[in-house]
């Protein structure tokens, strides 16, 4: 291949990506102008799954704080239990060296 001819390739090749490019930026500025039409599915599309992320934001913190407390009760039923063997335990051996 001749080296005039790489570079005509070259150019042609360029200019049709300035085109392309062109018609591109063409195509945006008349889409941005373009007055919005939004049909009444999309809408209703648009505040089911707002809903549905509601809803599934607000059952997550319920989930979370109902496991919080269950774990808390549960820890503070185990220091109850472990207080009232540990004072038992001391009574008895109290009641033991008394005698």
């Amino acid at each position: 291949m001749f080296p005039c001819r790489a570079s005509s390739d070259a150019s042609n090749q360029r200019s049709r990506m300035v085109d392309a490019m062109h018609a591109l930026m063409a195509s945006n500025i008349n889409a941005e102008s373009a007055p919005v039409k939004i049909s009444l599915p999309v809408v209703v599309a648009a505040a089911t799954s707002a809903v549905v992320v509601v809803v599934a934001a607000a059952t997550t913190v319920v989930v979370v704080v109902v496991v919080v407390v269950v774990v808390v009760v549960v820890v503070v039923v185990v220091v109850v239990i472990v207080v009232v063997v540990a004072a038992a335990v001391f009574l008895v051996g109290q009641s033991f060296m008394s005698i």
